[in-house]
């Protein structure tokens, strides 16, 4: 009785982890599909000028808080590779920076993307583990993964190109030239990550709980059919 019971649990685990998996390759794979289209259409870039706002952050914060911090390299992935084949007479910048440095160039535009991802996941974990208040550990993750994300790219940047005369234009210290390249587009960034990534992410993270506990509830439905009783376990003979 108790063998059976014991390969039954056993059962139940390994459906469970099947189901999980499924669902967060769906996730993964709409997510992907997300930062894809979103990287070569205009809802991705708000350009003006050589100025470049990118929302694609959104989908990726998303992903790693959901999916956890493989789900996060995955889709830091796949955005620092849009970001990179950008390079190729999308982006005005990131041309310039390809024809300059392709192996920099290239660097720049995945190692950050893919930290990035990463952190997210670890900072929603943290957060949801530490804060107790509805949508607080929520906003937090995605306003400071939008900001370190801003951090990693420039560092990045400046350390990869700082000798280079385009960037001189900018000023002559650093800080001048992070303020006129990512000053107001970086935190218009913040904001739309702040404002729309959370309320997404909350509801994506309110559905999810609720398709689980239907799933459980189904699943206990189907294992234990109306009317039926679990029989006591048998009593030691003399």
């Amino acid at each position: 009785m108790l063998q059976y019971g014991g390969m039954k649990s056993s059962a139940n685990k390994t459906r469970k982890f099947s189901h999980e998996r499924t669902r967060n390759l769906v996730i993964f794979a709409v997510l992907t599909a997300i930062i894809i289209l979103m990287a070569f259409t205009p809802v991705g870039y708000l350009r003006v000028g050589v100025i470049e706002i990118t929302f694609l952050m959104i989908p990726v914060i998303i992903g790693a808080a959901v999916l956890g911090p493989l789900g996060g390299l995955g889709l830091g992935f796949v955005f620092g590779l849009t970001s990179f084949l950008q390079c190729f007479g999308i982006s005005a910048g990131g041309t310039m920076m390809f024809n300059m440095a392709p192996l920099l160039t290239t660097l720049t535009c995945l190692l950050p993307r893919i930290l990035f991802g990463l952190v997210s996941a670890y900072l929603y974990k943290f957060f949801k583990k530490l804060i107790k208040v509805p949508v607080l550990p929520e906003a937090l993750t995605m306003i400071l993964s939008a900001v370190l994300h801003t951090i990693m790219f420039v560092l990045l940047f400046y350390v990869c190109f700082k000798n280079e005369e385009f960037l001189q234009q900018y000023g002559d210290t650093f800080f001048a030239i992070v303020w006129a390249m990512v000053g107001i587009n970086a935190i218009v960034e913040w904001a739309v990550c702040g404002v729309f990534g959370t309320a997404i992410l909350k509801t994506l993270d309110y559905f999810i709980s609720q398709y689980d506990k239907k799933r459980a509830t189904s699943q206990v439905d189907e294992e234990t059919p109306d009317g039926e009783q679990v029989p006591p376990p048998e009593a030691p003979s003399d």
